[in-house]
């Protein structure tokens, strides 16, 4: 096994005094022991603590890796959005899959915070780990898409990821969540106006570098391993089925689904169609996704349970609304709402919380962790680590961490 991956580079940005400071600390100063979110509970805390005041209303934003995303590990495409709701005085934390987490990684940056509100309109441009600070004043009345063509002509990278406010499905706010690439939402509702707050026009990050392994020939047996397992597991065939193992092999997920203009067509991704088309219910489930659509709603096919169904059969609108409303908030907070295996796999940067066809995926998990970062770890001081990152989130929510600066 090769040498330790002990360190993790945290990237703090003050928006208002456009300063920047760089973190080196230990992945064992963190809550989760491993380098993971949990570093806003330690390293941040503080910040995070001012936020939830809502008299200070700052503006706080977060990106967080885990130490598998964008390993090439399968779905190693899992990062994490973070940000504080003044009205909820919490912090919401969302699990996201796209190409941003393993771009920041191959900047040799693992997490990112960024807070304060810039005097102008103002775009943030991380390359292999400088800063710059670029006026976007010109720009402040662009939308998304002309506001990500006009980084991408002056752009000299080829592989940029460019984060902007935008719409949320078919939300009437034009800033309401954050999209990667001006199509592929992974912020959230709600999260589009932290960059409003902050007169934050964008954000692009783009790298060169490579995500250290401890010992990268047993990562990569490994990661070979799980591959072939999906169709031996599973009785797929890979050539007809390749798109839905590419879910599990690609660095990130290819499974993403874009956002439309109003009145553009109902978005499904493969795996949403696929369950829809064979359904009984399938002119239910495609009312669903469209009233979804048409409010700003967030919902999956494969989410639909007998409550929702029944409201869309019996045509109240009202009722089905209030329904995938109610559930939508719920899968709004990673560490409130999620199970503990879930959280687990988000901590490290994998998307397998959908399922996946291994029979011990935490075990699995714990052996990627192993030889990611050189230290034996398995499935029982990972679920430890996720319970600690919980209780730790519930205290400073409760007000016990901002008073005791819980670390």
């Amino acid at each position: 096994m090769g040498a330790k991956n002990k360190t993790i580079r945290c990237l703090t940005v003050d928006a208002a005094a456009q300063k920047t400071t760089l973190h080196e600390i230990s992945r064992e100063d963190t809550v989760d022991r491993f380098g993971s979110l949990g570093v806003h509970f330690t390293l941040w805390h503080s910040i995070w603590q001012h936020a939830l005041d809502d008299a200070n209303n700052v503006p706080v934003v977060g990106i967080s890796t885990g130490p598998l995303t964008g390993s090439g590990a399968p779905a190693s495409g899992v990062f994490s959005m973070i940000w504080a709701d003044p009205h909820t005085q919490k912090i919401v934390i969302r699990r996201s899959e796209g190409m941003l987490g393993s771009m920041l990684r191959y900047a040799g940056v693992d997490h990112l915070l960024i807070y304060g509100r810039a005097v102008e309109a103002l775009y943030l441009h991380i390359t292999d780990g400088i800063v710059s600070f670029i006026s976007a004043e010109k720009h402040r009345e662009s939308d998304n898409a002309a506001t990500y063509e006009w980084i991408i002509r002056h752009s000299d990278e080829r592989d940029r990821v460019v984060v902007s406010a935008g719409p949320f499905l078919y939300a009437q706010s034009e800033a309401a969540t954050l999209l990667e690439n001006k199509a592929f939402e992974i912020g959230g509702f709600g999260s589009g106006a932290i960059f409003e707050q902050m007169n934050l026009k964008a954000l692009s990050v783009a790298g060169r570098g490579r995500v250290k392994l401890a010992d990268a020939q047993e990562f990569l047996n490994l990661c070979i391993k799980l591959y072939a397992a999906f169709p031996q597991k599973t009785g797929y065939s890979a050539s007809k089925y390749l798109p839905e193992i590419g879910y599990y092999l690609s660095p990130w997920k290819s499974k993403r689904v874009a956002i439309t203009p109003a009145g553009g067509k109902v978005l499904l991704s493969d795996k949403e169609w696929k369950n829809i088309e064979d359904s009984p219910e399938k002119e239910s489930l495609l009312r669903i996704k469209e009233l979804c659509m048409l409010n700003g709603l967030y919902w999956q096919a494969e989410e639909i349970d007998g409550q929702v169904l029944s409201a869309a059969s019996r045509q109240n609108e009202g009722e089905l609304l209030s329904v995938i409303n109610k559930k939508a908030q719920l899968d709004s907070n990673l560490l409130e709402n999620a199970d503990l295996d879930a959280i687990i796999f988000a901590l490290l940067g994998l998307g397998w919380a959908d399922g996946v066809p291994y029979v011990e995926p935490v075990d699995d998990a714990a052996r990627l962790l192993s030889k990611a970062i050189g230290e034996p770890w398995n499935s029982i001081q990972l679920t430890e680590s996720a319970r600690r990152v919980v209780r730790i989130n519930g205290e400073l929510h409760r007000g016990e961490g901002r008073k005791n600066g819980q670390k």
